[in-house]
C-alpha cells in the first residue's frame, strides 16, 4: 500500500472519528435542553398548581410523566448510542473480511 493511500486512510478515519464525536455532542446537547426545559416547564406548573388549586397537588402527573421520558431520553442518549456504534464497528467488521 502506497504511503498516499495509507495518508488518505488515516485521514477518513480522522474524519470518522470526528464526526461520531459531534454526533455524540449532539445527543448529549439535545438531553440537556430537554433537562433544563422540563425543570422550567415543571416549576411553572408548580407556581400554577399552588396559585389555582392549592389543595390539589396535580402537577405531581406531569412530572412523573414527563420525568419518564426524560429519564428514557437519557437512557437512549448514554447506552444506546455506545450498544449501536458497538454493532455499526462489527457489522463493518464482517462486511470487510469478505
Amino acid at each position: 500500500m502506497s504511503d498516499t493511500m495509507k495518508d488518505k486512510l488515516a485521514q477518513e478515519e480522522q474524519e470518522d472519528i470526528y464526526n461520531r464525536a459531534v454526533c455524540r455532542a449532539r445527543i448529549r446537547m439535545s438531553l440537556y435542553i430537554h433537562g433544563i426545559i422540563f425543570a422550567f416547564v415543571i416549576i411553572l406548573l408548580v407556581v400554577i398548581n399552588l396559585l389555582t388549586t392549592p389543595g390539589t397537588f396535580w402537577v405531581i402527573w406531569p412530572f412523573f410523566g414527563w420525568g419518564a421520558g426524560l429519564l428514557l431520553h437519557w437512557f437512549l442518549a448514554s447506552k444506546m448510542v455506545r450498544l449501536y456504534e458497538k454493532v455499526k464497528s462489527e457489522e463493518i467488521a464482517k462486511e470487510l473480511e469478505t
